[in-house]
C-alpha cells in the first residue's frame, strides 16, 4: 500500500462494500475488506490478484452499467479517468456517482499528462496505459468533489501532480 492507499483507507468504513474500478494490481490500496470487487479491462492484472479478492474483467463504463443504483458503499476510480476519452470518463463519473451509496473516491493527474501504452511491471504491453484526457480541480469541484492536490514535494521521478477527490453521495 502507498500514500494513496492510506488516504483511501481513511474514507472506507468497516464493513463497507468497495467497487474498485481500474484496480490494476491493487498496488495503491491492497484488498479493502471482505466485500471488495476489483474490476479491470487488462486481464494480466486480474490474474495477478485473483487469489486475493473477487475480480471482474470488464471495460469500466460497461462494468458500471451492470450495477443498480446505490449498490456499492464506495466506488473507487484511482488513476482511471485519464485512460478514457473525456466523454467516456465523464460518463464513468456519472455512473459511479449513481452506483455509490456513500461516496466516490478518485485520483487522476492534474491536467492532461501525455503517456502512451507500455509494459507496466512486466505484465506485457497494455494499450490502456495511454492517457486520453485530463481534468482540473474546478471540473471535479463542480461535480461535488472535495479535492486535494498531491503534494509536489513527495513526487518520485516520473510522477506528475495529481488530484485526489472524494464526493459524498446523497440517497436521492
Amino acid at each position: 500500500m502507498n500514500w494513496l492507499g492510506e488516504l483511501v483507507r481513511q474514507e472506507i468504513g468497516e464493513g463497507d462494500s468497495v467497487l474498485d474500478l481500474g484496480c490494476g494490481t491493487l498496488q495503491a490500496t491492497g484488498v479493502l475488506g471482505a466485500r471488495h470487487l476489483a474490476v479491470d479491462c487488462f486481464r494480466p492484472y486480474l490474474d495477478e490478484i485473483k487469489d486475493r479478492t473477487l475480480t471482474l474483467h470488464a471495460f469500466i463504463p460497461l462494468a458500471l452499467e451492470m450495477f443498480p443504483a446505490r449498490s456499492w458503499d464506495v466506488v473507487l476510480l484511482l488513476d482511471v479517468l485519464e485512460h478514457l476519452r473525456k466523454d467516456a470518463a465523464l460518463s464513468a463519473l456519472t455512473l459511479a456517482e449513481h452506483v455509490a451509496r456513500k461516496k466516490v473516491i478518485l485520483f487522476t493527474p492534474l491536467g492532461m499528462v501525455a503517456q502512451v501504452g507500455f509494459n507496466y511491471a512486466g505484465f506485457g504491453f497494455n494499450p490502456w496505459q495511454e492517457h486520453r484526457c485530463g481534468f482540473i480541480v474546478s471540473e471535479l469541484e463542480q461535480r461535488g468533489y472535495s479535492c486535494l492536490l498531491h503534494d509536489n514535494h513527495s513526487l518520485q521521478a516520473g510522477e506528475h501532480k495529481g488530484i485526489y477527490g472524494v464526493r459524498p453521495c446523497t440517497s436521492a
